[in-house]
């Protein structure tokens, strides 16, 4: 992968390479180490891009997670440009399992930490 990164931003010095990935809350270490690697050799990667599906019924994929992932990267890679590149909530309801009203604040949650983060 650095080679083929490495390739493309010397021939086109314009583009911005931004390494994207999906549920990035889980193992954000994991990508910043992914990225240092990359860039070990000289800055190629510019950024880390978020592809984000939370899922609102979920605790693991839950807005408080994913802001702190975003706080995670800020704070550990301020000289990575960091990019929310997806963003989707999921709320699903049965008949045993409505959507409550705290369902519907996880939500709006999801939108709070999107704004707090990016202007």
């Amino acid at each position: 992968m650095t080679v083929a990164l490495e390739l493309v931003k010397y021939d086109r010095l314009d583009v911005k390479l931004i390494y994207n990935d999906y549920n990035c809350y889980q193992n954000p270490e994991n990508i910043i180490h992914l990225v240092d690697y990359i860039n070990s050799d000289g800055k190629v990667c510019d950024g880390i891009g978020m592809q984000s599906h939370l899922d609102i019924t979920d605790s693991f994929h839950s807005a408080t997670n994913y802001a702190k992932a975003l706080e995670y990267f800020r704070l550990n890679c301020p000289d990575l440009e960091i990019q929310i590149t997806e963003l989707d909530a999921t709320m699903v309801s049965t008949e045993d399992k409505p959507l409550t009203d705290e369902d519907q604040a996880a939500f709006y949650a999801v939108i709070d930490v999107k704004k707090q983060y990016w202007d």
